[in-house]
C-alpha cells in the first residue's frame, strides 16, 4: 500500500496517525476516489479538513495480509494517540514485530520497537481499535483501548520521527505499507503541492524522512527466530539531527563517508532490533545485543572502510592492493548498461546491512524497496522489470542522485 494524502493547509500529527489506521483498516479503500466516499462517509469532520483529493493518491495491490494496525487514545485531558503496527516476522510466522508511535503531550512525539514471540494480540488489534468518527485532536476525546503488547523491547523514546515544532504543520504525509516494510515520510508547511513534494530538504521545518522499518532476508546461521533474533533494519531513530531520516547523519550523506558502527555517537544511518556479537572472546557463548548500529550498502560494498563513492584502482605491484568501483555515482548524467548490453539506464539498488566488526554478515532489507541512483526529480515514476514505482527523496535532497524507489503497489 501506497499512500500520499495532500493538504491544502497545516495538517496536525494526531489527524495524520488517525487517517492512516482508518485507511490500513477498510480495505475498500484503495484509491482517492474511494478515500473520498470513506472519509465523506464516517470520517470526523476535522479528520476531512484541508484533505484535496484530487491530488492524493493511494495505491493497494500488494499483500498486507500479515500486517494489523491499531490507534486509541485513552486520555480525556491529554493528547495521548497510540499507533501501533503489528507485523508477522516473515520466516516465523507466530513471532511479530511492533511499531509504536505515541506522544504523551503536544510536544512528545515517541516511537518504540518491540518484538514477541508466540504472542496472540492479533484480534486485540481490531477489536480494541478506534473510530476515524472521533476527533482525537481534540484533547478531551477518546477513542478505542490500549492493546496488551508483551515481548522484549529493543527502542523506546526518547526517540522522534518529527521535532515538536512540526507536529502541527503536515501538508503531506506519506506511508509505505506492506506485510514486511513500513516506512513514513512528511512534508511540513508547503500546502497544495501536486507532487507533495517542496523544494526544501535537509530542514526539518519542511522535510522529515524517509523513515525506513523493514525486515530483511537473514544471511547468518545464527540470526533465527530460535536465538530471539528480529530481522528488523531501521533508519537510526537516534541521530542528532532530529528527523533526519536516511541520508542524513550531521547533515552529511551517508554514502559519502566511512561510517564507525562502534562510535560512542550515533551517527550511522541504520540499526538492527538484535545481532549476535561473535567477536573473538574467551567465553562459550557470544551475547545478542540490542537496537545495534550497522552498516549499510549493496552487494558487497558497504560504509564500514570506505565511503559508496569512492573508487579505488588498486597498484599492480602491490599484493595487497585493492580494486572497486563506486557504488553510488553523484556525478551527473551517469547511467549502467543493461544485462544484454542492449540498453543504459539508471542505477537500482537493493539496501543491505552489515556489522563486520562483530562478525555479521547481515541482510538485505524486504518489502520491495530500492536504493534509486540517478537524476530524478521527486515524486517521479517508472517501470522497473515490469513494475512501477515513485522515486521518494532522501534527507539531503536530489542533488546527490540519490532517492529512495517504492513500489507502487
Amino acid at each position: 500500500m501506497l499512500v500520499k494524502l495532500n493538504f491544502s493547509s497545516n495538517r496536525p500529527i494526531a489527524h495524520i496517525l488517525q487517517a492512516f489506521n482508518a485507511i490500513i483498516n477498510d480495505p475498500s479503500i484503495t484509491s482517492a476516489a474511494t478515500l473520498e466516499t470513506a472519509a465523506v462517509a464516517g470520517w470526523a469532520s476535522g479528520l476531512r479538513t484541508g484533505l484535496q483529493y484530487s491530488t492524493s493518491e493511494i495505491f493497494r495491490t500488494a499483500d498486507e495480509s500479515k500486517v494489523r494496525s491499531h490507534l486509541s487514545d485513552t486520555s480525556p485531558t491529554t493528547t495521548d494517540i497510540k499507533w501501533t503496527i503489528q507485523s508477522q516476522v516473515h520466516d516465523a510466522p507466530n513471532s511479530h514485530i511492533y511499531f509504536n508511535m505515541f506522544n504523551t503531550s503536544t510536544t512528545q512525539l515517541q516511537v518504540g520497537l518491540r518484538y514477541a514471540k508466540n504472542d496472540n494480540i492479533t484480534s486485540e488489534m481490531s477489536t480494541r481499535n478506534s473510530s476515524p468518527g472521533v476527533d482525537l485532536n481534540v484533547a478531551t476525546n477518546t477513542s478505542g483501548t490500549a492493546t496488551n503488547i508483551i515481548g522484549a523491547v529493543f527502542v523506546s523514546g526518547p526517540t522522534l520521527l518529527i521535532p515538536s515544532a512540526q507536529f502541527t504543520t503536515i501538508t503531506t504525509a506519506w506511508m509505505y505499507l506492506v506485510n514486511d516494510c513500513l516506512i513514513l515520510a512528511f512534508t511540513h508547511q508547503q500546502p497544495n503541492l501536486l507532487t507533495g513534494f517542496g523544494n526544501t530538504y535537509n530542514n526539518s521545518a519542511y522535510y522529515t524522512g524517509p523513515f525506513i522499518f523493514s525486515q530483511y532476508d537473514r544471511y547468518d546461521n545464527y540470526n533465527t527466530d530460535t536465538n530471539s533474533i528480529a530481522p528488523l533494519m531501521y533508519t537510526n531513530l537516534a541521530k542528532t539531527t532530529v528527523g533526519a531520516g536516511f541520508g542524513g547523519g550531521y547533515g552529511l550523506t551517508d554514502w559519502s563517508r566511512v561510517e564507525n558502527v562502534n562510535a560512542s555517537a550515533a551517527d550511522t544511518a541504520f540499526r538492527v532490533a538484535h545481532l549476535v556479537n561473535i567477536n573473538p572472546s574467551t567465553t562459550q557463548s557470544f551475547p545478542i545485543l540490542s537496537n545495534e548500529q550497522v552498516n549499510w550498502g549493496s552487494g558487497t560494498r558497504n560504509t564500514s572502510q570506505y565511503p559508496l563513492t569512492t573508487q579505488q584502482v588498486g597498484v599492480s605491484t602491490d599484493a595487497s592492493a585493492l580494486t572497486m568501483g563506486r557504488l553510488i555515482h553523484t556525478t551527473a548524467f551517469t547511467k549502467f548498461p543493461s544485462a544484454d548490453l542492449l540498453t543504459e539506464g539508471f542505477g537500482m539498488l537493493p539496501l543491505r546491512w552489515s556489522n563486520f566488526s562483530k562478525n555479521n554478515i547481515g541482510g538485505v532489507a524486504r518489502g520491495g524497496i530500492y536504493i534509486f541512483n540517478g537524476e530524478y526529480s521527486p515524486g517521479d515514476t517508472f517501470t522497473y522489470n515490469g513494475k512501477s514505482y515513485m522515486v521518494w527523496p532522501t534527507w539531503s535532497g536530489y542533488s546527490d542522485r540519490v532517492g529512495l524507489a517504492i513500489p507502487k503497489e
